[in-house]
């Protein structure tokens, strides 16, 4: 019984990796569908053709200036918490694709996910770096998880939009990214306690985020 309470409590970390891996992979289907579908439905969602370069690169100039703020508010509030409200915005914003609402709403959106995927992102690597044994494979398998949410969304994503139309398609990958919300309450509990504030003057780097 001794071993086994043991073992568990080894697995714990893993198992935090592994899922919140997974919560970022559904919670980036919206995101990631984009990429094919923006340039050839621009005009059914209401964008102008020269807007879609700018949709598309605006979530990364604002993870340039976020993710240092994120980190702090990740020390502050606790790293699941942060994965609800990640991932609850993520499925909002791919709602709001969907609803065509113009080019304002859809920068607001893109805003909105640029914030959401520094809060994934660094929860994710943060729940990674906790774990001690095998730390090299369970990121390599954090990645792959990850890699699978794109996968999933530039295979099947076009298909539902062609068979559903662009806007019920949005729609339906919303729903299917609902399953991050849920990867979320199997997370176990951890006692991870702030770090204090990520004090730094730089605010961001060329290198890639």
């Amino acid at each position: 019984m001794g071993s086994n309470k043991v073992n568990y409590i080894k697995a714990l970390p893993i198992r935090r990796a592994l899922i919140s891996s997974g919560v970022m992979a559904f919670a980036g289907l919206g995101d990631t569908i984009l990429y094919p579908i923006l340039p050839i439905y621009a005009k059914e969602l209401g964008l102008p053709i020269i807007g879609v370069g700018l949709l598309l690169s605006v979530n990364r100039f604002v993870r340039i200036f976020s993710n240092t703020w994120i980190a702090n508010f990740i020390n502050q509030n606790g790293m699941k918490k942060v994965l609800f409200l990640s991932s609850s915005c993520a499925i909002v914003t791919t709602v709001i694709y969907g609803l065509g609402l113009g080019l304002l709403s859809f920068v607001i959106a893109r805003i909105i996910w640029g914030l959401s995927y520094s809060g994934l992102k660094i929860t994710t690597l943060n729940y990674v770096s906790k774990v001690k044994n095998n730390s090299g494979l369970i990121f390599g398998i954090s990645q792959s998880i990850k890699s699978l949410g794109a996968l999933f969304a530039l295979c099947l994503g076009p298909l539902l939009i062609n068979r559903c139309g662009i806007n019920n398609g949005l729609f339906l990958i919303a729903s299917i990214s609902s399953i991050a919300f849920l990867l979320v309450f199997f997370i176990p509990r951890g006692n991870y306690t702030s770090q204090g504030i990520v004090k730094s003057k730089i605010t961001f780097s060329l290198t890639p985020i």
